[in-house]
């Protein structure tokens, strides 16, 4: 049976469970992204973790002005390593980039 909730605490609570299904959804998405890129590394496959891994860290980045505080350094920490994957794969799009060149160079 459904209660219908009165209280404001109650809203909150279902928003910040919603919003932490969506954070996990994207994460998930993400993960997916990367088992199907270590298969194979394509650049197109590392692509989509570019792009699911963007949302996750705009999602966490705005969880974490708001989540609780026990976990808060736990987001920080996912959104270290996004960063850091981030500028992986920037190095890496520039390597191909410079090979892309060289090769026009060459031709």
């Amino acid at each position: 049976m459904v209660f219908p909730l009165k209280d404001k605490q109650q809203w909150n609570i279902l928003k910040v469970m919603n919003k932490e299904k969506e954070i996990y959804s994207a994460i998930l998405r993400s993960e997916m992204a990367f088992n199907l890129y270590s298969q194979n590394k394509y650049y197109h496959q590392a692509l989509r973790i570019f792009k699911a891994n963007t949302i996750v860290y705009q999602m966490l980045e705005a969880y974490s002005l708001t989540c609780d505080k026990n976990i808060l350094m736990d987001v920080f920490e996912y959104l270290f390593h996004l960063e850091d994957w981030f500028l992986q794969f920037s190095i890496l799009e520039k390597k191909i980039q410079n090979r892309k060149m060289n090769l026009y160079l060459v031709s």
